[in-house]
């Protein structure tokens, strides 16, 4: 999997978003493409993706914090967009297609495990195939 970066339980007031320094350079992970986790006090309460054609991470938090539907405090994220020396987001979003089905497995996976209230759907994973446990008798 190819996650490059993350950054833990970011308050979103204290976060400016996406601004940190990373070697002494001012780095703005907003145009990052990856998944997040959006928390409300100490529960996770959304799990949320960025990727080709719906936005940055920046974005998303964005549009989730204007809604009224959800109430959250803080963000964990976790992205596949490289820093580069010069403190820039490296890999164009228009050549990330490789990893969208990375993003959304690991977005369904977090879904399942820790179903947040604000998730109406386990993500889009039409690839995978699903198995129920056999009932057998004991051994």
């Amino acid at each position: 999997m190819p996650i490059c970066n993350y950054g833990v339980r970011w308050a979103w007031e204290r976060s400016g978003w996406g601004r940190t320094s990373l070697r002494g350079k001012l780095v703005n992970f907003a145009d990052q493409i990856g998944i997040y986790l959006l928390y409300h006090k100490d529960t996770c309460v959304y799990v949320g993706r960025a990727c080709r054609g719906e936005g940055t991470i920046g974005s998303r938090l964005y549009a989730h914090k204007r809604s009224p539907d959800k109430v959250w405090d803080s963000f964990t994220w976790f992205g596949f967009r490289n820093v580069g020396d010069d403190g820039e987001l490296e890999l164009a979003l228009e050549s990330v297609r490789s990893y969208e089905d990375d993003i959304r497995d690991m977005e369904a996976v977090l879904i399942y495990l820790l179903s947040p209230e604000h998730n109406l759907r386990a993500g889009d994973h039409r690839h995978l195939v699903h198995h129920e446990q056999l009932e057998t008798d004991p051994l």
